[in-house]
């Protein structure tokens, strides 16, 4: 029945739904898994399905807004610009919002000066400041996923940030690591949001 399901929600038929996840498999080590109402890519050395490489979830047809790398914590967040952008989504009639990643700053050791640049430390700080100031308007809902920021708590204290922040905030859907595939069902348009990684800050402010 999940090998049928996930064939109707990508909408291929079953003989390459087949080679795709063996593919999958065979050349990434990465395994099938169903958590809720998405899909998701199970890395096995990495500890569940809670660590999504992709995501396929199912949602209504609406307006989006899209916003990433918001670094709460870091001393050049820009929490006045955030809460006017989300104003204007509302005054638009936005009924999701996207979050590509790097919701947090993460624990601090991403790069050479990062804690210098950081007024929050340690995921329980950034998590509750998250939880109190991020924007919360009725109507939006913000579906994030985690970037390298985040992902360092998971890498460091094994905590995902982004799923804590998701079970407190019920206008905040956490939908995967990195990546994640949106099924606009009743339209039968697909989309696919992504966090890089690499580099170092590069801006002033975020």
């Amino acid at each position: 029945m999940i090998f049928e399901n996930l064939c109707d929600s990508l909408e291929i038929p079953p003989k390459e739904c087949r080679q795709i996840l063996g593919q999958i498999r065979e050349v990434h080590g990465h395994y099938l898994t169903q958590v809720g109402e998405a899909w998701a890519i199970e890395d096995p050395l990495a500890g569940g399905p809670d660590d999504m490489h992709f995501a396929i979830q199912n949602l209504k047809f609406g307006r989006f807004g899209f916003i990433t790398d918001t670094h709460f914590g870091s001393k050049y967040q820009q929490l006045t610009y955030l809460n006017d952008f989300y104003e204007r989504c509302e005054n638009l009639g936005v009924d999701y919002m996207l979050h590509a990643g790097d919701l947090s700053d993460g624990n601090g050791n991403l790069y050479r000066g990062q804690r210098f640049e950081m007024f929050l430390h340690g995921y329980q700080d950034q998590e509750d400041f998250i939880v109190e100031q991020y924007p919360k308007i009725p109507g939006i809902k913000t579906k994030a996923i985690a970037g390298n920021h985040d992902e360092s708590f998971i890498k460091s204290a094994n905590i995902n940030i982004i799923q804590k922040v998701a079970e407190r905030r019920p206008d905040i859907d956490y939908i995967g690591r990195r990546g994640a595939y949106l099924n606009l069902v009743e339209k039968s348009v697909k989309t696919y949001i992504q966090h890089p990684d690499g580099g170092v800050a590069y801006a002033l402010s975020y």
